[in-house]
């Protein structure tokens, strides 16, 4: 095709284009008027529906003030003579009828000859005679027992139109004795048409429909009330015929206006309502459009003319440029790649790097810091022991920056990710609840839980990091308040759906943060102020991950604080709500048949509210003390009324005026020592502080709790503490036999702790079975190489030197080639990222740590049935120990050891359990040295694995804060958390010194030699 041709066939293209556009243009116009028309019509309707309503509304009101006064008034009251007598009472409850109704001018009564005796506004309306208005003439004469409404008259009394709705009063004979009248002001109508939106020439009018008379109109016209519609007119057509609602466009016979109206017809009163909006204003807004749109489309068809021609010209030209551009962008793109690339790496390495040097810088501080700590302990002058103080604070600070480095480097190159696992926030709030105890110290501060009793028990999140969170904001809180209270609060603000959003708020009474600072403390490395750098120390990371790590969760972290007033962390988590497990209901047992009555006494208002909170969300019913005094007082009363004495006294230590040592001696003066309550001391100070008591002091105390507590942590002392006052129960009677369930079986326990090795064999013998013992993975994977005989199931621990189990289970996998035999995990890691791992690894099942005796035999018979070999299986119920082979163990005498609980695990066997118990104890001794020697060393890994075998050894032997005690100190140690070995060892010492106390006090009074 030549240029000739390509040229007109463009130009025919283009034509037929620009007609097209033509063409949409006239349809959008014409489509727009159209839309115009119908916007007017809907604003109109929609106007005269309101003005209907309103006054529909106004009749019916006045009508009913109408109806009633011309039934209440008494004929009495209608005679001149009776006037003084009545008026005061009389114009007063027209008063009060006028409140808060605007239409209504006023209420008026005249009688017969038409003389205004009552009025609604009687202090300034002069006595005028009505007898000439035709609303008094047509009540006197006319026969009609509703009201009537007058034509539009200028008021006597307020000289503005206004319309009477009016209503004669009669006797009991029907004699006329004069008329109850209601003035409704035109004016008010005028004001509210004004008010709607009907354009600058819109109208709006009541007409009547029995007269064709107009009774107000916006704009006013001057002398239209008596002026009729003229016949012929549009309205006054639609009026007549009665229609409820219509509209229609026509010229106005009053201004000549056209407008778009819309009718609507009053259902009870004889009253049209008229809304108009001028044709004029309706379409303004069309026509400028229009207008617009005409000539910019003439215009566009213009320059596209000249456009077309110029393209024609330059396509050439665009060509070549356009495959250059393609070059210059597919160079640019393979620059840009690489230069993404490089960027990759060089973040990647940075976070390596950060890793790396963390942990690498990790080893050597911590050896500095246990050096300092040996060297504390050395013969040193006051110049040099003030040295080493500064230097050890100095190098634990920079381990802690260290920590929050290395969060921060996780979080910022996307490798920290939320592990979603059932957890129940009981548990996490009684491990938070030992951390933040240690860090108050000597302060007089309290640290209080709030915890809604509606909160579900299990939840599905990272319990791990909401713990990091909660420790982070409390650890501030006790580190910024010098004295008042730190107080956690967790409140369900919905739950539906399985879905439960939590609200935590971290309040203290601390030194507050001014407004300028607020924005900057989330920031890396920032703190409210730069003073608090050299006064409080810290690196300024833990908000800045704790406002992280709640987004990762889902939240937002959020202030609100007052210079010297304190601060408030807030933030939301919406966590799924888990099923419960299987677990039987709280056994009568378990909590106590009858409602306790307890007294509940703390000095300081938020702790007393809050603990007195737990007590009553058991069902127990609750008396609080705010002193010593008042709480003597309390005592003193019941006894002089002869009342049963409390069951139960939370009793905080210290006090202003008497403490709660003091106020524990006075409650034992009052009362006998059988109608002594329980007591238990909850308290801020640690356990340590307990033992500097004398001992005479600690007999008289059931129990003792470290602030911050839970509910669960009350209930828990609270049944412990009564369980100890309870005699002790009898020997179970002897059974009939052993169980033997796993009689014919032989099993292989890899194990590198000698106490679980006992245990193990122990149990699993006790059940029939054979059982070798290999110290590690290595020696449990030659077991199985060597054994003549198959064994039909392995027990592997996880945590092992050498070998671990999920190392030594893939041997017995692929190298001995074993696929069939049962590898079961037996580990204290019990949560179920555990399991998987476990599984993933290659294992065939998982028991946790304490071993449950019933729980093990069951595990083992779902893979391995003894009758398979053609060895009978006693599948009984496990029985307990016969009484003349086992001594009687009590409950712990503090709520620190569990013995019910071990007992269980074991299947009744006493006998076994005070072996265990003399075992563990030996180990115990040891344990807080070899700890110690661990962390000041440096090797934090041994020392993760010594705190692990402890926690479940603990459990074992039902030592349960040393079991969690362990647990906490292994999970902060794994996750490299921001704990200094100073804290840890203390904390492990503390407890593992309460459990010894415990476990031996059981051993001396119950097994003879011990």
């Amino acid at each position: 095709m030549d240029k000739r041709s390509r040229i007109i066939g463009a130009f025919g293209a283009f034509g037929a284009g620009a007609l097209a556009v033509i063409a949409l243009i006239a349809y959008l116009i014409w489509s727009g008027y159209e839309e115009a028309i119908r916007l007017a019509e809907t604003t109109s309707r929609n106007n005269a529906a309101l003005i209907e309503t309103r006054l529909d509304a106004t009749f019916r009101r006045a009508e009913a003030h109408v109806l009633e006064l011309a039934h209440a008034l008494p004929v009495a009251a209608l005679s001149k003579a009776a006037v003084a007598q009545h008026a005061a009472a009389i114009d007063a409850g027209l008063d009060v009828r006028r409140v808060n109704f605007p239409e209504l001018v006023g209420l008026r009564v005249f009688d017969a000859d038409g003389d205004l005796i009552y009025s609604s506004e009687s202090k300034t309306t002069p006595r005028v005679n009505a007898a000439d208005r035709d609303y008094f003439r047509q009540s006197r004469d006319g026969a009609q027992p509703g009201v009537f409404f007058s034509a539009v008259v200028v008021s006597r009394i307020t000289g503005r139109p206004a319309m009477f709705i009016a209503r004669a009063v009669r006797d009991g004979q029907g004699v006329f004795r004069g008329v109850v009248s209601a003035s409704v002001e035109l004016e008010f109508f005028q004001k509210l048409f004004q008010s709607l939106d009907v354009g600058a020439q819109g109208a709006i009018g009541v007409f009547r429909s029995d007269t064709f008379t107009p009774v107000v109109r916006w704009p006013a016209l001057t002398g239209s009330h008596a002026t009729p519609l003229p016949p012929g007119s549009a309205t006054r057509e639609a009026i007549a015929a009665g229609h409820k609602a219509a509209t229609l466009t026509h010229q106005s016979p009053l201004d000549g206006v056209a407008r778009i109206v819309s009718l609507r017809r009053l259902e009870r009163y004889p009253f049209y309502v008229a809304a108009g909006i001028a044709v004029d204003d309706a379409l303004a807004g069309w026509r400028v459009r229009s207008l617009v749109v005409g000539l910019s489309s003439l215009l566009l068809l213009l320059l596209l003319l000249a456009l077309a021609g110029y393209l024609w010209r330059a396509e050439s030209k665009l060509k070549a440029l356009n495959d250059e551009l393609e070059t210059r962008v597919a160079r640019r793109t393979s620059e840009l790649e690489k230069a993404r690339s490089a960027a990759e790496d060089a973040n990647l390495a940075k976070s390596q790097f950060l890793a790396n040097m963390s942990h690498e810088l990790r080893t050597p501080m911590n050896a500095v810091l246990g050096m300092l700590e040996l060297l504390r302990h050395t013969e040193l002058s006051p110049a040099q022991h003030n040295y080493v103080s500064h230097a050890a604070g100095a190098a634990d600070l920079l381990l802690k920056l260290l920590n929050s480095v290395l969060d921060l480097s996780k979080i910022d190159a996307g490798k920290m990710s939320i592990d979603l696992q059932p957890f129940r926030l009981d548990h996490l709030l009684r491990e938070l609840s030992m951390l933040l105890s240690i860090g108050v110290g000597a302060k007089p501060v309290e640290v209080v839980f709030d915890i809604d009793p509606g909160m579900p028990r299990l939840l599905v999140g990272d319990s791990m990091c909401l713990q990091q969170v909660l420790v982070n904001l409390g650890g501030n809180a006790i580190k910024f308040t010098e004295r008042g209270e730190v107080v956690l609060k967790v409140e369900v603000l919905a739950c539906h759906d399985r879905q439960a959003t939590l609200a935590f708020a971290v309040r203290d009474t601390g030194i507050g943060i001014a407004p300028e600072n607020r924005a900057r403390v989330f920031e890396d490395f920032a703190q409210a102020e730069n003073s608090t750098n050299r006064r409080f120390g810290g690196t300024g990371l833990g908000l800045s991950i704790s406002r992280r790590l709640v987004a990762l969760m889902g939240g937002e972290l959020s202030l609100e604080s007052a210079l010297g007033q304190g601060s408030t962390f807030r933030f939301a988590l919406t966590l799924t709500v888990a099923a419960e497990p299987g677990e039987p209901a709280d056994s009568p047992a378990a909590r106590p048949s009858e409602t306790l009555h307890v007294l509940v006494v703390d000095d300081n208002p938020v702790a007393l509210s809050v603990l007195a909170s737990m007590a009553r969300s058991w069902g127990w019913q609750v008396d609080v003390a705010s002193g010593g005094v008042e709480a003597i007082a309390r005592v003193q009363a019941r006894v002089d009324a002869a009342q049963p004495n409390y069951d139960a006294l939370l009793v905080d230590w210290e006090m202003p005026g008497m403490d709660g040592w003091q106020t524990l001696l006075r409650v034992r003066e009052l009362v006998t020592p059988q109608a002594a309550p329980v007591v238990i001391m909850v308290t801020a100070h640690s356990r340590e502080k307990l033992l500097q008591r004398s001992e005479q002091e600690r007999v008289g105390l059931d129990g003792y709790l470290v602030k911050p507590i839970t509910a669960s942590m009350l209930f828990d002392a609270m049944l412990e503490a009564r369980a100890g006052r309870q005699p002790k129960p009898a020997s179970p009677p002897p059974a009939a036999t052993q169980p033997r369930r796993l009689a014919g079986l032989r099993l292989l326990v890899v194990e590198d702790n000698e106490l679980n090795q006992i245990i193990a064999r122990e149990l699993l013998a006790s059940q029939g079975a054979q059982v070798d013992i290999a110290a590690d993975g290595e020696q449990g994977v030659a077991a199985v190489k060597a054994a003549q005989a198959p064994y039909d199931a392995v027990l592997m621990d996880v945590q092992m030197p050498v070998m671990d189990g999920f190392a030594a289970t893939r041997a017995i996998r692929q190298e001995l080639g074993r696929h069939d035999l049962p590898v079961i995990a037996m580990t204290a890691n019990a949560m179920l990222s555990d399991r998987a791992a476990c599984l993933a690894a290659g294992m065939d099942d998982h028991v946790g740590k304490p071993v449950n005796l019933a729980n093990l035999v069951g595990v083992l018979l779902k893979h391995v049935r003894p009758v398979e070999r053609g060895v009978e299986s006693d599948m009984t119920p496990l029985a307990a120990p016969s009484a003349a082979q086992q001594p009687v163990l009590p409950t712990a005498p503090v709520a620190v050891v569990d013995v019910a609980a071990a007992l269980a695990a074991l299947g009744g066997d006493r006998l076994l359990y005070g072996r265990l118990l003399k075992a563990f104890l030996e180990q115990l001794e040891r344990a807080p040295d070899e700890l110690d020697r661990l962390l000041e060393g440096g090797d934090l890994t041994a020392a993760a694995r010594l705190l692990h075998t402890f926690k479940g050894l603990a459990a074992t032997v039902g030592a349960s804060r040393l079991s969690v005690v362990a647990a906490a100190g292994e999970s902060g140690l794994r996750r490299t958390e921001d704990r200094s070995p100073d804290r840890l060892r203390a904390e492990f010492r503390v407890a593992a010194g309460e459990a010894g106390r415990s476990l031996r006090e059981v051993l001396r009074d119950e097994v003879p030699g011990s």
